[in-house]
C-alpha cells in the first residue's frame, strides 16, 4: 500500500478510533499499529534510525500498558505515547465528541479553594533522600514542565511541586498521591486544570524512571546507576 503523507495520516487516524463506541484498547492498538506500519511514510525511517529491537520493546512495553487500560480516555493517552516512537507533534489521537459516549470536558476546578499543601526545605529534603532511609519511589522527579518531590506518607506516596512552569502550581501543591501494596496499587494525578487523573499502574523503570499510569517521570534526585534499556525508552517516548 502507498505510504501516505504525514498530515493526511494524522487526520485519517483520528475518526476512525473515535468512533468506536465501547474501549477494547489492545484491539484499537493493533489496528493504529497496522494503519502506521502499512501507510505511514515515515515509520521506515524511524524504524531504520533506532532499530527493530526497540521498536519491538516499544510494542511490547505498550502492549503490557494497554492490557491495564479501563477507560477510553487512558487508552488513548498510551496510543499517543505510542506514535511518539516515530515523531513528536505530528501524530495524535483525540476523541470525536459527538461519538455518542456521553464525555464530556474536563471539569474547571475553583483554584481559589485552599489546595492541599507539603511544608518543605528543600536542602533538608535532599539531604534525607541521600541518607539511607530513603524508598525506592522517594526522590525529586521531573516531568515538563514540573518538578516534583516524592515523599512517604502513612501508608502511600505525596508528591508536591517543588519548581513548575504553571504559574497556578505554586511551590508546596500536592500534584500527585499513590500507594503501592498489592491490594490498592494506584494513585491520583492532579491535571493542569486541578482535575483529577486516576490510575492504577505504579512502576518503576530501571532505576531512575517511575510510571504512574500515562505518567513518566524522571528522577532528578538522587540519581541511581543508570539503565541504558529504560534512558532509551524514555527517550523514545519524549
Amino acid at each position: 500500500m502507498k505510504a501516505l503523507p504525514y498530515l493526511f495520516l494524522y487526520l485519517f487516524l483520528l475518526p476512525a478510533y473515535a468512533s468506536a463506541q465501547d474501549c477494547d484498547c489492545e484491539q484499537d492498538f493493533i489496528w493504529v499499529k497496522k494503519i502506521m506500519e502499512e501507510n505511514d511514510a515515515g515509520f521506515q525511517y524511524a524504524l531504520d534510525q533506532k532499530g527493530i529491537d526497540a521498536y519491538q520493546l516499544h510494542n511490547d512495553h505498550t502492549l503490557s500498558r494497554v492490557r491495564l487500560v479501563t477507560g477510553r480516555g487512558e487508552c488513548r493517552n498510551v496510543l499517543s505515547d505510542w506514535l511518539k516512537f516515530f515523531r513528536t507533534g505530528h501524530l495524535g489521537l483525540i476523541e470525536n465528541a459527538t461519538s455518542g459516549t456521553g464525555s464530556s470536558p474536563s471539569p474547571q476546578v475553583d483554584t481559589s479553594v485552599r489546595w492541599e499543601t507539603v511544608s518543605f526545605e528543600l536542602a533538608g529534603f535532599k539531604q534525607y533522600l541521600s541518607g539511607q532511609k530513603a524508598e525506592p519511589y522517594e526522590g525529586i522527579w521531573e516531568t515538563e514542565p514540573y518538578t516534583i518531590g516524592i515523599k512517604r506518607e502513612g501508608d502511600g506516596y505525596i508528591g508536591f511541586i517543588i519548581e513548575s512552569g504553571m504559574e497556578q502550581w505554586s511551590e508546596g501543591k500536592v500534584k500527585l498521591k499513590f500507594k503501592v501494596a498489592d491490594s490498592t496499587q494506584g494513585g491520583i494525578f492532579y491535571l493542569r486544570n486541578f482535575s483529577p487523573s486516576y490510575f492504577k499502574t505504579v512502576e518503576l523503570i530501571g532505576n531512575n524512571y517511575l510510571r504512574l499510569g500515562n505518567y513518566i517521570l524522571k528522577r532528578k534526585f538522587p540519581v541511581s546507576t543508570a539503565d541504558p534499556n529504560a534512558d532509551q525508552y524514555y527517550k523514545f517516548l519524549r
